[in-house]
C-alpha cells in the first residue's frame, strides 16, 4: 500500500500536503501526530471515504480511486472506524456478515461460504460464543472485537485501523492490538498513545500540519528532539523492562513552565 503525494481538502481547506507513504506486506505502520494533523482524513483517502484532491493511493499498485470500483477496492481494503448508530439495533452476527457485501451480489442473501467465513472471523476475535447478542448490548472492548471481525470478513490484504483504542481500557487496547499483530494482514493505523505505537508498529510516519515531519524505525521517528518539536512535551527514550522495545517517558515542556496546583 502506498500513498504518492497525497493531499486532501475538506470545504476547501488543505488538511493533508503532499504524502508519501508506503506499508510493506505483513507490516503493521503506525500514523502518528497531534489532534488536527490529519491522519484519520490521510486514512479517509485510503478506504474511499475522502478523495485526494492531488495524488494517488495505490494498493497492490492500483490506484483505488481511479483503477478500482467502491466494491473492488472494498476487497482489497477493509477499515475499522468508528460505530454507527445504525449497527446498535443489529445482532453481531448481522454486524460481521456485513463485512461480506464487496464479494455478494446486490441484495443476495448471505450464502453457507459467507456465514463459514464469518463464524471463522468470530473465532479467531473470541466472540463466537456472542453471534445472537444485540451489537449495542455489549462493551467497548467487545464491540471493537466484533468490528475487526467484520473487517476480517471481507478478507481484505490491508487493514486501516483508525483509532481503534479510542475509550477503551489498557486491558482492552493490548488485548485488541495483540489480535492486530497476530492477523497475516498489511495493516495501517493511527493511535494516540505513543508508546502502543512503539510497541506493536513496524515503522511509523509522524504528521503534523498535514505533512509527514518524520518517518522510519520507532527509534529514528521517536526521538526527544521530535516528540518536543510536534507535541510540545519532554520525554526520555529508553527501554520497556519487559519487551525491550523503545518506550518514551514524558514531562511537560519546560518552555511551557509548571501550573499552579488549585487549592
Amino acid at each position: 500500500m502506498r500513498f504518492d503525494g497525497v493531499s486532501v481538502a475538506i470545504d476547501g481547506v488543505h488538511i493533508v500536503h503532499g504524502v508519501e507513504l508506503e506499508a510493506r506486506d505483513g507490516e503493521i505502520v503506525g500514523v502518528l501526530g497531534p489532534n488536527g494533523s490529519g491522519k484519520s482524513t490521510l486514512l479517509r483517502s485510503l478506504y474511499r471515504a475522502l478523495r485526494p484532491h492531488a495524488g494517488a493511493v495505490l494498493v497492490d499498485g492500483d490506484d483505488v480511486w481511479r483503477d478500482l470500483s467502491a466494491r473492488a477496492a472494498a476487497r482489497r481494503t477493509a477499515a475499522v472506524t468508528q460505530h454507527s448508530a445504525e449497527e446498535f439495533r443489529l445482532s453481531v452476527r448481522e454486524v460481521v456478515l456485513m463485512g461480506r457485501t464487496p464479494h455478494q451480489s446486490l441484495l443476495a442473501p448471505a450464502t453457507a461460504t459467507d456465514h463459514r467465513i464469518a463464524d471463522t472471523a468470530l473465532e479467531q476475535v473470541g466472540m463466537d460464543h456472542a453471534g445472537h447478542r444485540l451489537f449495542g448490548t455489549l462493551s467497548g472492548g467487545e464491540r471493537q472485537r466484533v468490528v475487526l471481525a467484520r473487517a476480517l470478513c471481507q478478507q481484505s490484504r490491508v487493514l486501516v485501523l483508525d483509532e481503534p483504542t479510542n475509550h477503551l481500557d489498557i486491558a482492552h487496547q493490548l488485548e485488541f492490538l495483540d489480535l492486530v499483530a497476530a492477523l497475516p494482514t498489511t495493516t495501517v493505523v493511527v493511535l494516540h498513545d505513543l508508546n502502543l505505537a512503539a510497541a506493536y508498529c513496524d515503522r511509523l510516519y509522524l504528521l503534523d500540519g498535514g505533512r509527514v515531519v518524520a518517518a522510519g524505525p520507532v527509534a529514528d521517528v521517536l526521538t526527544p528532539e521530535t516528540v518536543r518539536e510536534v507535541f510540545g512535551v519532554s520525554a526520555t527514550l529508553g527501554r520497556h523492562p519487559v519487551s525491550g522495545a523503545p518506550h518514551l517517558f514524558f514531562s511537560r515542556s519546560d518552555t511551557e513552565g509548571t501550573p499552579e496546583c488549585a487549592t
